[in-house]
Order: C-alpha cells, then sequence, then structure tokens
C-alpha cells in the first residue's frame, strides 16, 4: 500500500478496521470521531481520530495571596474531586506559598576521544561559541532576555561533552535547546574541525519550583496521622514510589490542560526523586499545626507548541489569567502539594478505597454495560458505605 500518512481519512479507516477486523460498532465510533480529524492532524501523524480527557476546573485554589481557577484534564474524577477538597480545606486552615528559580534548559554535545590539543582549545573557545550561538539561533532569545547563559566542558575520560545553559524566557525551549545542539555541532566541525559530535537537547534541570503549605487549628490526629504518613514514605522505596504518583496525579492535570510535555517533567521527577526521596515532606511544627514542602524540578512553557497552537490550552492558559512560565510553574508546584495531601489524608483515614469506589460508580455501570441510572447508582454506593467495596457480581446482579 502507499504510506499510511498519505491515505485519505476514509482510506485509513477502511485499512485499520481489515488488519485488526473491527465490528460495525466499533467503526462507527472512529467514523464519528474523525470529525475533528482534520485539525488534530496538525499535532501529530497517522491520525484516524482524537483522544480526549475530561476538561475540568479545580476551583478557588489560593495560593501566595492569589486565587486561581486551575484547569485539569484527567481521566480520574476521584483526583479532581480530592484537589478540589483539599484546596477549600487548606485555604481554611492555613495558606501555601511558593517560589520558583530562574528557568534553564540544557544543551548537550557529546565529543568522543578529543585530543589535548582541541581540549585546549575549545576550553579557550567556550565564550566565543557561546557569543556565536546568541548572535545567531538564539538571538530572538537573547532580545527577550534569555539566550545562552553558560557553556561548560565536562570531562569524562576518554570523552568530553559541552553543556550549554539556556534561559528559554517563557517558552518551554526543547525546539531551541536542540537548534542550539545542533548548531554548535557545526561550528565545532567549521571552526575547530571536530567531526565527531552529536548534540540533542536533555530534559535534565536542576532548576527547582518550591512549594509550602503550613496548616493551624487541625485535629491532632490528622497531624499524627500525616507524620506517620510521611515516614511510611521514607522508609519504604515502594511507597515512596505511590506517595510521588499522587504528586505527578496534580501536576500532570495542569500540564495536559495547558499542552505541556507532562512526560519530560515526570521524568525529571523521578530522576530527582531517586536521589533525594520523597518529592514532598509533612512535619508536626506545633501542637496541632503542620508544615508540608515541595521541592521539584520543572520545564514548562506558555509559548510555543502546543500552548498556542491548540485552542484548548490557549484557553486553559486564559483561564489562568495568561500567566508567565515562571507563574505557571508555581501554580503547578501549589497544585502537586495539595494533591499529595489529599492522597494523604485519604489514606490515613482509611477513605482512600471507599471515596475512590464512590466516584467510579458510573464508569463501572457503563464498562459493565449497566444503566448508569439513580437506583443503580444508589445501590452501589449503600454497598460501598456497608462493606467498603463493590465487586462485579455485585454489577451483575442489578
Amino acid at each position: 500500500m502507499s504510506s499510511f500518512r498519505h491515505l485519505s481519512l476514509a482510506e485509513k479507516l477502511n485499512w485499520i478496521s481489515r488488519q485488526v477486523e473491527l465490528d460495525h460498532e466499533q467503526i462507527a465510533y472512529l467514523k464519528n470521531n474523525s470529525q475533528n480529524t482534520a485539525f488534530v492532524e496538525n499535532f501529530s501523524e497517522n491520525v484516524i481520530g482524537s483522544f480526549q480527557l475530561p476538561f475540568s476546573i479545580i476551583p478557588n485554589v489560593h495560593l501566595d495571596g492569589n486565587i486561581h481557577q486551575v484547569p485539569f484534564a484527567i481521566e480520574e474524577s476521584s483526583v479532581v474531586a480530592a484537589l478540589s477538597h483539599a484546596a477549600k480545606f487548606c485555604h481554611q486552615h492555613g495558606e501555601i506559598s511558593t517560589y520558583a528559580e530562574k528557568p534553564s534548559i540544557l544543551a548537550e554535545v557529546f565529543l568522543p576521544h578529543l585530543s589535548t590539543d582541541k581540549i585546549q582549545e575549545l576550553k579557550s573557545s567556550v565564550h566565543k561559541i557561546q557569543m556565536q550561538l546568541n548572535d545567531t539561533v538564539t538571538k530572538s532569545m537573547v532580545k527577550r532576555g534569555g539566550g545562552v547563559t553558560h557553556i561548560a566542558l565536562i570531562e569524562k575520560p576518554p570523552h568530553f561533552l559541552l553543556h550549554i545553559s539556556i534561559n528559554p524566557c517563557d517558552a518551554h525551549g526543547a525546539n531551541v535547546a536542540c537548534q542550539v545542539a545542533e548548531t554548535s555541532c557545526r561550528i565545532l566541525s567549521k571552526d575547530h574541525q571536530i567531526n565527531r559530535a552529536y548534540g540533542i537537547l536533555s530534559n535534565y534541570t536542576d532548576v527547582l519550583t518550591h512549594s509550602a503549605c503550613e496548616l493551624h487549628n487541625l485535629n491532632s490526629d490528622l497531624v499524627d496521622q500525616m507524620v506517620d504518613m510521611n515516614a511510611f514514605a521514607q522508609c519504604s522505596q515502594q511507597r515512596q514510589i505511590t506517595h510521588n504518583k499522587g504528586v505527578i496525579n496534580g501536576i500532570d492535570g495542569v500540564l495536559m490542560a495547558t499542552g505541556n510535555d507532562w512526560r519530560a517533567n515526570s521524568s525529571n521527577c523521578i530522576h530527582y526523586s531517586a536521589k533525594h526521596g520523597p518529592m514532598t515532606s509533612w512535619e508536626k511544627v506545633g501542637k496541632n499545626s503542620l508544615m508540608g514542602k515541595l521541592s521539584i524540578p520543572l520545564q514548562l512553557g506558555v509559548i510555543g507548541g502546543l500552548t498556542t497552537s491548540h485552542p484548548t490550552a490557549k484557553l486553559a492558559l486564559a483561564i489562568l489569567k495568561n500567566p508567565s512560565r515562571t507563574e505557571l510553574s508555581r501554580i503547578v508546584a501549589g497544585v502537586g502539594l495539595l494533591q499529595n495531601f489529599a492522597a494523604l489524608k485519604a489514606i490515613a483515614s482509611h477513605q482512600l478505597v471507599t471515596g475512590h469506589m464512590s466516584l467510579h460508580v458510573n464508569n463501572r455501570l457503563m464498562a459493565e454495560g449497566k444503566s448508569v441510572n439513580e437506583k443503580n447508582i444508589k445501590h452501589l454506593q449503600s454497598l460501598i458505605q456497608a462493606q467498603g467495596y463493590f465487586s462485579k457480581d455485585d454489577i451483575a446482579t442489578l
């Protein structure tokens, strides 16, 4: 056949339905779902439809004395409900403050087996290379206060690396970092006769965004339980993974809604936690008071990519009153800490399962082909209240 990407939409749908033997209902769903295909083809390849997530709002999130209506894209209703509750609870009992370090993204060039002469030549040329980059590929970024800020030659015998730090201003910076890396390779080839150079961005960042939550006049049992949950994450690597996943539940919902790269940020968070432990900490700071802290590496953008080309991402940023990159990072860090608080509070009070299942009654009914009506919903909710769960067999009897 012709390349799949060159087929018309009708040809793509016919081809995939033949290859995997879709039934009439599945084919009809694909055709109905493909109405928006001409638009989403601008963002990806081999498109046959679109995959939609619920677009929600976490209302009245108080951060740094400001109130945010936070757009959120996630398939987990329990996360949205828990975050909404946590935002209200934490505002009633205290406040959340945030701080973001100056943004930076890294372009990296690998230089295998450099001779001693070339090493010395490069060491004396680093500043010149930085000026060449800022006069060319990052010229427009320099005008906005950014650009290449530092180049380091790093020894990894018998190899070497160039680490090129870039201030991307309000952009994520991935594209410009790749351009900087490849332009550096061309400069090395032309000016220094180094032809074995390989450049690419790195999603690594050591630039952190911080949030802190100080809560007062709490139930003393809740304070002790939150401290216990903190110790749980410190004691168990297995728990730490799920502890951090609760943080990322909050972070990713905002990143998805605003068109940011949730995959790169999740990778960075995993790397950071592997070195430093759980991403949050909770400690007792008074008789009935609690302090929570979060520090995470974030690479976000509010211009370029999906953030300025996808209408839902643009809408999400508008709902947030078009924040700068730094402001968005602070919002994300605040939401991440709130979601961690919500998850730990639910586990500590033994309400995680019942709360989660109550919010998934509709999904389970739909999955089992049962009517989503008031009678069925109430029956399953009564089972949750009575025994803490319901099973597939319980749904089958409806």
